[in-house]
Order: structure tokens, then sequence, then C-alpha cells
């Protein structure tokens, strides 16, 4: 049968490989054959021995060998298996020595080239001849050895031609014995051979030693200022010989290697610009062309080939990608008016990406995901436009449509490759909104109102609705197609449900809360307000404005939570998000009694008090901000019991839900009782009332214990009514006059004789012979 395209791609990779073995093994052989003959020439001749005479015997005929059996030919012993000691010294023999040594070789010249450039101890046409001198000797010695030593000949190739690359520069750049043409045309030689080199001798060490290595002649070189135009053209050229040998051999390590060492290199330049500096634009056409030079490199070999693309050819082309876009957009925030380009910017990356998908759908047999990484590309630029003409927040837009395209890709397709890269540019897109939140929000001036952040319709909330959206649709499809979850194991799809979700509702809740609490910071910075102090100033803000904006955010949480919870008790009836829910919500609750309750009460006090909060204004919001608090407490409370009924709590679980609920609605009648006693100005608020609020409520807790025969909340209303006692003996009667005392004494000693009334009338009922449930 006639064999497919990618069948014949693997059968020419395997026969290359092949070839180069062969040319390892002749050369092997070639040395094997000289040891050879060099110890067969040493060797004496052997003695002759007299032949061996044996008669005639029928049991020669039946098979006895002749030979005797001393001189039959023995049996060849197996080769020994190197040990892991002589596996490590041939690599370092053989291998990483050469590398070294090259490495050091160039490092060497370049200090020998700036020490006699430091200290005029030579010529500079000595210099530069002396240095043709030692590549050319270099590239002898490599052809001297190509046939016997390969390996060890591309090494040196590969040095003699980063050696040139050196010399030229240094002959154009420091002394100027060139002119730009001749440079030129040199690399483009040096570069051509290098190239030749690599693929001829199919070896990738010359590519990593002849061009990535002379990435490192401007760094050796370079005094900290100079011509950048002569940099970058000088780094064009390098990648566009890396780019002629990807076309022919797609090197992994040498694309990884140069695309690494190129944005390293312009993020090193563009970290030392200034806003206005004259090589904006300059470098803004170099790295596009970088850019554009990688694009291609990354994708003509598997285009050519119709191959699959592979782990290390998506991650390099989002980096690429990514690279470019930071790169190229940084440039014009730094030119006067490149900041109106940024949007035409993203409409440029928005073309080539879509340009780039339609001329892979146009050919046949390319790679569908890679027409779909384009296309998801292509639309996350366009969907950055809108921020990006607006403001610079873009980053974690940017990740979290990296994400949804790489998800719906590799979960739609069954690829596990582009989904695995999915999930970490989702959690780079989280920390990239954390870092905007805490970024924007505060850095506005109190003085300039231009500077002031409206709420809602500001690009802070834009970018967070753009990433809130792109993590609504990754975990809408995790949950639609989760049973095309690409990787075994329950565990995993388990946590990847748990980060999609956990995420956006996080994304979902800060987005919300920055908002409110920016804008409540707003007003109490504009609050401020001088009083005269004598010759001086003294500045007050209305502390009022920062209390209302704790319990807002207090009553934001609480309500947040009861969306979560009733969520989970409508659709999902989820185990663990109860379990998340009724945590948080202890955490919330221990939250109210321990700050908001006191900041409800210093609001009451600053409002009954009047002097102490002029001269800002003074309303009913100071009383009536605590009942939608209140109100979303209740649901929750109820909520947790709804849930509690499904759920497989354990009994002692359910028990503690009940007490707790109990006391936390104890707590906030209590606080209710203070609130109003105050406002009608009932002195010792704290007492009487709040003991009588007590045993009243240990007497419902005793009746409903008896109603639903719940043993625990009868042993919670016996231990109230004990702590009321307790409270009225040692902290109410110290002070109370004598009215007073005898309130709270008959109203408690009759509640206490109905209680117990209560237990006598149900006695069969709480105490029957089969015990108390």
């Amino acid at each position: 049968m006639p064999l497919t395209q990618e069948q014949y791609d693997n059968l020419k990779n395997r026969l290359d490989q092949l070839e180069q073995r062969r040319r390892i093994w002749e050369a092997d052989l070639n040395t094997l054959r000289i040891d050879l003959e060099a110890w067969q020439k040493a060797k004496p001749e052997a003695k002759t021995e007299s032949p061996v005479t044996t008669t005639a015997d029928p049991a020669g005929i039946c098979g006895t060998p002749l030979i005797p059996e001393s001189e039959q030919r023995p049996k060849a012993s197996p080769a020994p298996k190197p040990s892991n000691w002589a596996l490590t010294e041939k690599l370092i023999g053989e291998n990483l020595i050469n590398k070294i040594g090259i490495l050091i070789l160039l490092i060497g010249v370049g200090i020998g080239t700036k020490y006699a450039i430091d200290h005029n101890l030579i010529s500079p046409v000595f210099r530069i001849l002396s240095g043709y001198a030692l590549g050319l000797a270099l590239l002898a010695v490599s052809f001297r050895l190509a046939d016997k030593l390969p390996a060890y000949s591309a090494v040196l190739f590969g040095g003699s031609m980063a050696t040139s690359y050196l010399v030229t520069y240094a002959a154009y750049r420091y002394y100027a014995l060139i002119p730009d043409w001749l440079a030129f045309l040199i690399m483009v030689l040096v570069t051509a051979s290098t190239v030749a080199g690599a693929i001829r001798k199919n070896q990738v060490v010359i590519a990593h030693v002849g061009l990535v290595a002379a990435y490192a002649v401007p760094l050796l070189l370079s005094e900290g200022h100079g011509r950048v135009e002569i940099l970058f053209t000088y780094m064009a050229l390098l990648n566009t010989g890396i780019l002629i040998v990807a076309w022919q051999r797609y090197w992994k390590s040498l694309l990884v290697t140069s695309v690494v060492i190129t944005w390293l290199l312009v993020a090193q330049w563009q970290s030392g610009l200034t806003h206005g500096s004259a090589d904006v634009w300059m470098g803004l056409g170099f790295v596009t062309l970088f850019f554009v030079i990688f694009y291609v490199v990354l994708t003509a070999y598997r285009l050519k080939q119709r191959g699959s693309f592979t782990y290390t050819d998506v991650s390099m082309i989002l980096l690429n990608t990514l690279a470019y876009g930071l790169s190229g957009y940084g440039l014009l925030s730094l030119s006067p008016s490149g900041e109106s380009w940024q949007g035409w910017f993203m409409i440029l990356c928005t073309g080539f990406h879509a340009t780039a998908s339609i001329m892979a759908r146009l050919r046949t047999g390319t790679d569908d995901n890679f027409h779909l990484l384009t296309t998801g590309l292509a639309l996350t630029f366009l969907v950055l436009w809108v921020p990006v003409q607006l403001d610079g927040r873009w980053v974690a837009a940017f990740w979290a449509g990296e994400a949804v395209v790489l998800f719906l890709i590799g979960r739609s397709k069954g690829q596990s490759l582009y989904e695995g890269f999915a999930w970490p540019a989702l959690m780079l897109s989280f920390f990239s909104t954390l870092i905007m939140w805490f970024r924007d929000y505060g850095t506005w001036d109190p003085v300039q109102a231009s500077t002031w952040i409206t709420p809602v319709l500001n690009r802070t909330f834009l970018v967070s609705l753009l990433v809130m959206t792109g993590f609504s649709v990754v975990t809408w499809f995790h949950f639609k197609w989760k049973e095309r979850f690409p990787w075994s194991g329950k565990s995993l799809s388990t946590i990847a449900s748990t980060v999609c979700t956990v995420l956006l509702a996080l994304i979902i809740y800060g987005s919300i809360r920055a908002e409110i609490a920016n804008w409540w910071d707003q007003l109490y910075t504009r609050s401020t307000f001088m009083v005269p102090a004598g010759t001086s100033f003294w500045t007050h803000w209305d502390e009022s404005l920062l209390l209302k904006k704790n319990v807002i955010l207090m009553t934001y949480t609480v309500f947040f939570l009861v969306v979560i919870g009733w969520l989970n008790h409508r659709r999902f009836k989820n185990e663990a998000v109860l379990w998340s829910y009724l945590g948080l919500s202890l955490l919330l609750i221990l939250g109210l009694f321990t700050s908001t309750l006191e900041q409800l009460d210093q609001l009451r006090t600053l409002w009954l008090n009047t002097t102490l909060s002029r001269p800002f204004n003074q309303d009913i919001t100071f009383l009536a901000i605590r009942y939608p608090l209140l109100a979303v407490v209740g649901v929750l409370l109820a909520l947790v019991w709804k849930q509690a009924g499904w759920s497989r709590l354990e009994p002692a679980s359910k028990t503690g839900l009940l007490v707790i609920s109990h006391l936390v609605i104890l707590g906030l009648i209590s606080s209710e009782l203070i609130q109003w006693m105050q406002i009608l100005r009932v002195s010792d608020s704290d007492k009487l009332g709040l003991s009588i609020l007590w045993g009243l409520y240990a007497l419902l807790l005793i009746g409903l214990g008896i109603r639903k025969q719940l043993r625990p909340l009868r042993v919670l209303a016996i231990s109230l009514i004990g702590i009321t006692l307790l409270k009225v003996t040692f902290h109410d009667l110290a002070d109370m006059d004598t009215i007073g005392k005898t309130i709270v004494l008959v109203v408690l000693g009759l509640l206490m004789l109905l209680m117990s009334f209560l237990y006598n009338r149900y006695r069969s009922v709480l105490f029957p012979s089969g015990g108390d449930q």
C-alpha cells in the first residue's frame, strides 16, 4: 500500500539518523583497523606444531573430532558491560570537554581582545589578523579531523565560525578598519558557511557554537553604549541563519536557545530606555522582524512536513507571541506619539495571526490544531484591542484569552497538549489580575479629580470583566465536556474542577469587592476638613466612612457566600462545596462578632453624640446600615440548615451547627436590644434588659427542645440560664437599684419555674423507657 506523507517523513528522519550513525561507525572502524595493524606487526610469529596422528578409529567415523579438544576454538565470551563510571568518563571526555573548551576559548579571545584594546598592547590591524588566524587554524584542524572524529570536528568548525563573527564585529564596531558593507558581507559569508556546515554534517553542535554562541559577541565587547541598530542588524543576521537551518533540520534545542536569548537581549536593551527615546520606532521595527523570523522558524518545518505540532512547538509560539506583544506595547508606551498607536498595534497582531490562520486552513494536510491556535490568537488580540485602546491593563486579559483558546482546542479535539498549556495560562491570568487590582486601585490623587476612578465605568473593571468572562467559559465547558478530560485519574479531574471553580468565584468576588472598597476609600480621602488650631490647622477626615465601608464589605461578603450556598443547594449539591461553605460561614460569623458589631456600635455612638461627628454629615444610615447585614446573615443560617438536610453530615456535626446557629441568633438579638435601649436613653442596657432577654430565649429553647425532642437545645437552654444567673449575681446586682433588682429576679424566677413546669408536664415524652432522642 502507498506510504502516507507522515510515514514518509518518519522514514526519512530515520534514514538521516542511521546515516549519521553510519559515519560515526566508519570512523570508529578506521581507528580499530589502524590499531589492529599496529598490533599484528608487533606480534611474534607463532611456532609451527607437528601434526597430530591418530589411528583409524570407528569412533572417528561416527563423528569424533579429529582435532584434539585442547585445540578446538574456544567459545567467545560476551563483551563486558561498561560501568557507570566508564559511561560518565566517555561522556565527559568525548562530548563535554570539547564544548566547554571551545566556549572557554571564545571567552578567552574576547577577554584578551578587550585587554589589548584597553592597554593598547598591539596594533588594531594585528589584533584583527590574529583573530582571523585563530579562526582559520580551528577551521583547518576541523577539516583535518572531519573523517576520523566527526563530532569533535563539528565543535571546532562551530568555534571557528564564532571566532570569525567576533573578530569581524570588533573590526567594524571598535576599530573602523572595514566599512559597514564589507562587515555585513563577511558576516553573511560566515553565516552561510555555518548554515552549510551544520546541514552538511548534520551536527546541531555547529549551529549551537557557530550561531548561538555568536550572540555573546556584543555582550563580551559591549561597553554599555553604542549604536543599537548595529546590534539588532547583527542579531537579525544570526536569526536568519537559524531560519535557514530550521528549514532543513528541525533542531528544537537550537530554536529554544535562539528564541530565549534574542528576547532576553531585547528586554535588556528595552529596560534601559527612557520616555521619549529616539530609538523607540527603530526598535519596534527590529522586534517585529525578530517576531516574524521566529514565527516562520517555529512553523515552517511542521507545515512543510505536514506534521503535528508538539508541546515545544506550541510553547515557543506562545512565548514568541507574548514577548513580541509585551515588547511592542512597551516600546509604544515610551513614545509621546506611540500611545495613540497601541490600539493599532493590537489590530496589526490580529491581522497577522488571522492571515496565518487562513493560510493554514487553505493548505491541505496542515495540522487542524495549528489553525485553531492561530485563530484563537487572532481573536485574543482582537478582544484585547478594546482595553488596550483605553488603557494598558491587558496582560491579565491576554492570559485569560490564551487559556480559553487553548482549553477549547484541547478539550474539543481531545488534545492534552493544548489543554496542558491552558491551565498554567489560567493561573497566570489570575495572578496578573491580582497585581492589576493592587496596582490600579488606590493610586489616584485626592487633589486631582481627573485621577479619580469612576465606579464600574473604569478600565480596570472592564479588564476584570474580560478575565471573568474567560474564566466562566473555561468553567462552563469543563463541566459540560467533563467526560472528555484528557488525563486518566479521577483525582486530576477533581483538582481541575476545584481550580476552575474556585478561581472563577475569587475573580467575581474580588472584582466587585475592589470596586466597593475603592469607592469608599475615595469618599474618605476627599472628606478632608481643616480645623484651626492656633496658628496652624488640624486635618480631619470623616471616620464614619471607613466604618461604613467595612460594614458594607462584610454585607457583600456574606451575600456572595449566600449566593454560592443557594447555587449549591439548588443545582450542584456538592459535599465539598458544602464543607467549604460551612467553614467560610464560621469565619464570617467570627469576624462579625469580633469586628463588625463593634464598628456598628461606633456608628451608633457617632450618631448619638453629634459633637464627635461634626462637621460631617450624619443621617439615618448610621443606624440603618446594620439591617441589610442582619438580613443576609439570617439567610446564611437558613441555607446552612437546608444544605445540612440533604448532606451526609454526622449527627455530632449537625448538633454543633444547631448550637452555633442559636448562639448567633442570640448574639444578634442582644446587639439589637442594646442598640435600641441606648437610642431610647435607657441606662444599664447591658444589665436588666439583657438578662431578661437571655432568660426568655432560654425558655424558648426549652420549648423547642421539648417539641422537637432535641436534647442539645434543652442542654443549651439550661446552660444559658446558668450563665444568666452568674451574670446577674456577679455583674447586674452590684450597681442596680432596688426596683431593677426586683424586676430581674422576679422575671428570672418565673421563667425558671415555667421551665421546670414544662419538664414535669412532658416528662413522659422526654424520658420514656426507650430514652430520649
